[in-house]
């Protein structure tokens, strides 16, 4: 069964990703950065996207919640789950997109089709 855990800590952003990736998923789950930890071991989804990843500032500022989710749950996950993180600075990784994006590029990193 194909899950997606959408993790963000603006909720517009995880409502639009959720309606418009909810078609290419069993089912979609949202959750906020200071809960995804417990919600990722609970649902065990197969895919996880995660907004808000920036590597720059203080480790315990908003600006770098997103990297401390992504390293949480990276650190937790099984083989087999896709992980895609994304965030607005430029980040060099075949498992980060840079916002904008198109939503053909963020089903090609998740490995899913329409």
């Amino acid at each position: 069964m194909a899950k997606l855990l959408i993790v963000s800590d603006r909720s517009l952003l995880g409502q639009v990703s959720a309606q418009v990736l909810r078609e290419s998923f069993e089912e979609v789950v949202e959750a906020h950065h200071d809960s995804a930890l417990e919600v990722f071991l609970a649902e065990e989804p197969t895919h996880v996207f995660i907004f808000e990843y920036e590597e720059r500032g203080k480790k315990g500022e908003k600006s770098c919640q997103g990297i401390q989710t992504w390293n949480d749950l990276k650190n937790s996950a099984e083989v087999g789950q896709t992980m895609v993180r994304c965030g607005f600075s430029r980040c060099d990784q075949p498992d980060y997109i840079q916002m904008p994006f198109r939503i053909e590029e963020l089903r090609e990193r998740l490995g899913i089709k329409k």
